[in-house]
């Protein structure tokens, strides 16, 4: 998924010197698309290093059974868990930041955090009726703004320990552990409430699936600025720079 949205960033560059920009060298254009690939890349590392140090359903060979072993395991996972909520926020801000910088005829003002452009968004009745505003809204009201909910009940208000439960077989001497997401997750993230059981709500599972969520928005973002480039291009495709055989 990862390089399927590397690519298309590319894509999106050439798309911009192409139909905007008119020349080759646009270095602010691709510091910050790198900055969101490497977001990218930082989620999807924590989220493997999270599910290396245990997977549901997998057994640990251990003759010296001691629950105090096994508190590291939800306590390591939930400090990798933070960290992919935290670079997906991110991803967010850098992608308004590329919006903004694609959209300003002042191309020095690019800082814009996500807050700032659905704010402008909704108060900007040209952009707010174009489809890639729309977008933002949607993808503010629907995802984002819980991320950052959720986000400040981290920073400010609770910050616990996973909760976890060993099963210990004593013939095989080998234990399992179930270490399940933060249960208020639920409260912010309506989805997550409908899972039936513990064994759904692991946070190995959870954690992918706000991974995929954050991967899907981005994907269909990125269509809505190649969207928006195109209504609002300056340069037509005969005095294109780049010219790709088809």
């Amino acid at each position: 998924m990862n390089r399927n949205i590397n690519d298309k960033f590319i894509l999106l560059g050439f798309d911009y010197i192409n139909k905007i920009h008119g020349k080759m060298t646009n270095e602010r254009f691709f510091d910050i698309r790198d900055s969101i690939t490497l977001r990218l890349d930082s989620v999807l590392f924590h989220y493997k290093i999270l599910d290396s140090i245990y997977s549901p359903g997998q057994k640990l060979v251990d003759r010296d059974f001691s629950p105090i072993n096994y508190m590291t395991v939800s306590m390591h996972q939930k400090f990798l868990f933070d960290s992919i909520i935290f670079n997906s926020i991110s991803v967010f801000d850098y992608l308004s930041c590329l919006i903004t910088y694609i959209r300003e005829k002042n191309k020095d003002n690019w800082r814009k955090t996500w807050t700032s452009l659905e704010n402008f968004a909704r108060g900007h009745k040209a952009f707010k009726q174009s489809s890639l505003g729309t977008k933002i809204i949607a993808v503010n009201r629907d995802w984002v703004n819980v991320l950052n909910d959720y986000r400040s009940e981290l920073i400010h208000y609770n910050s616990d320990h996973l909760p976890s439960s060993e099963s210990y077989n004593v013939i095989e001497g080998t234990v399992e552990i179930l270490v399940l997401a933060p249960a208020q997750l639920k409260k912010y993230f309506k989805p997550l409430s409908e899972l039936k059981g513990d064994t759904e709500f692991n946070i190995n599972s959870i954690s992918l699936w706000i991974i995929e969520m954050c991967l899907n928005i981005v994907l269909e973002l990125m269509q809505e600025i190649k969207v928006f480039i195109e209504e609002n291009r300056v340069i037509s495709d005969a005095n294109a720079i780049m010219i790709f055989k088809k």
